[in-house]
């Protein structure tokens, strides 16, 4: 299926931004530049957030996408591998003829996003946090939290009017989530956010990573932040990987910064710089 629009692309950096023009009907989306086998990613709503839109509501959303893929695809990436799937559009290398395809970047079919909540989401992303504190080095913490802890964890969420992206199957079980928070406390880093993405074991690489980093950094657009940073272990391999395919550059390490596991951890940084907010202002 064909459209009669006009798409224009406004790349800054790593970054930008999707214009596509219906004839009256306009259509925004981010445009992510990544790095290794991942070439860009153009976030999209996922099936039923589209049907909540305007005017996406007035378009099939696959066939549009695969539309929009194959023009930006023969004017931004050609010869790129596309997959169009619940988070939007990727851009691949395209293998050697034999070699292995990788690992899905679209995520799973039948994968939705939600906005967490205490009442449906705190058992889960407590278990997915509690796995991440007894068997990996995610999270430089020695003991399992409490229930109680979501409380003050959703309560600080909701009071910086920070996100809490869930990726959930069909049945509404939840498979991984994204969030940010303060970076640091003092008035002018106001600007700067502190992120975190994580997958329930069962369900990692399969790009659930990906789609829920990649909707953060449209959040983290929408509310004019211009930082983002990930404290990442430098023995976390995957999440590396996953923060240079999406454009974030790293920008230090501390040596011995933690304990765990009997053996001193290093502590590296990532960040992505934003083009927003227009006009930043002190205070």
């Amino acid at each position: 299926m064909g459209y009669a629009g006009v798409v224009t692309v406004d790349r800054r950096g790593r970054s930008g931004r999707v214009r596509v023009d219906l004839g009256g009907r306009e259509l925004l989306f981010d445009w992510e530049f990544g790095g290794g086998d991942c070439i860009a990613f153009v976030v999209a709503p996922d099936p039923q957030e589209w049907q909540s839109l305007e005017p996406h509501r007035t378009l099939e959303r696959e066939p549009f996408l695969a539309w929009l893929a194959a023009e930006l695809a023969a004017r931004e990436c050609p010869g790129a591998r596309i997959e169009v799937g619940p988070s939007g559009i990727h851009f691949f290398e395209r293998p050697a003829e034999g070699a292995a395809q990788p690992a899905g970047g679209s995520g799973p079919a039948g994968v939705g996003f939600v906005d967490c909540t205490h009442a449906a989401h705190a058992a889960p992303i407590l278990e997915i946090l509690n796995d991440a504190i007894v068997s990996s080095t995610a999270l430089y913490d020695y003991h399992p939290r409490p229930p109680e802890s979501m409380d003050v964890w959703f309560a600080a969420k909701a009071a910086g009017r920070y996100p809490v992206i869930g990726a959930v199957d069909s049945e509404g079980r939840l498979l991984g989530f994204a969030s940010y928070g303060s970076f640091r406390a003092w008035p002018a880093y106001k600007y700067t956010v502190e992120h975190s993405v994580y997958v329930h074991r069962d369900h990692r690489a399969a790009g659930l990573g990906g789609a829920l980093l990649g909707r953060l950094i449209a959040a983290a657009r929408r509310q004019e932040y211009h930082v983002m940073v990930g404290g990442i272990d430098m023995e976390n391999a995957g999440s590396i990987a996953l923060h240079e395919r999406m454009g974030f550059t790293h920008v230090g390490t501390i040596r011995q910064a933690g304990f765990k596991f009997g053996r001193w951890l290093d502590l590296g940084f990532w960040q992505r710089v934003l083009e927003t907010p227009a006009q930043p202002v002190d205070g």
